[in-house]
């Protein structure tokens, strides 16, 4: 009797933790798509993005084990700390930056703009600006761009510097923005909290020893 009652202790532990993760999974999931989806002016001076192209992977050409962000994978999202709107602020930014660091920008293309994201390969000081070289770690992608951030005409410009990346959030964010995974996880949730709440008011009545009757 006790087994059986251990056992069903045991299954309510394991949907109520189920419960909890798929709900988590949800508000997270939430939170970054609403942090995604408010755009170019981002929160607190920061922007997220999804990373759709594969061109930060890793390559067996390519040396980048020794920095922080490195190996982003297509689907990734990445927190981007934007480049601020202030004068001083934007300045010591861009004197801040080195070579290695990953930076997010607007490149003009044939056809119109890209948003990219690669690493700072070259970064020049010169008057009234700097003069940025960028490219992709993996080797496939081939080419390089140039930033001339004294160019105020330039269509090509920095929107910030890529601070975390997270595999794992960027899928979850990208199967959030499908409706039908949507509803499947919240039924899951709901049937979850079902079998909870009937596992814990269920199971037969506890059952006093009776008092031995005394000859």
């Amino acid at each position: 009797m006790r087994n059986t009652k251990d056992g069903r202790n045991r299954t309510r532990k394991i949907i109520q933790r189920i419960l909890v993760s798929v709900l988590l999974a949800i508000a997270v999931g939430g939170a970054v798509m609403v942090f995604c989806l408010v755009g170019e002016s981002g929160l607190w001076g920061y922007q997220a993005r999804i990373v759709m192209s594969s061109s930060m992977e890793k390559s067996p050409g390519t040396y980048v084990d020794h920095y922080a962000i490195r190996d982003i994978s297509a689907g990734s999202l990445i927190l981007i700390q934007r480049v601020p709107r202030e004068k001083d602020a934007r300045d010591a930014f861009y004197a801040d930056l080195k070579a290695g660091d990953v930076l997010t920008f607007s490149y003009q293309i044939i056809g119109g703009s890209t948003v990219i994201t690669h690493r700072i390969l070259r970064i020049e000081r010169r008057d009234g600006g700097y003069t940025i070289v960028l490219g992709g770690d993996n080797g496939a992608h081939v080419g390089t761009q140039t930033i001339d951030t004294a160019d105020a005409q330039s269509p090509n410009r920095v929107i910030g510097k890529v601070v975390w990346k997270n595999r794992l959030l960027g899928a979850l964010f990208c199967t959030l923005r499908q409706p039908q995974w949507v509803v499947v996880l919240c039924a899951f949730a709901l049937a979850a909290m079902f079998l909870s709440t009937r596992k814990r008011k269920g199971g037969p009545p506890s059952r006093r020893p009776s008092a031995r009757r005394e000859l």
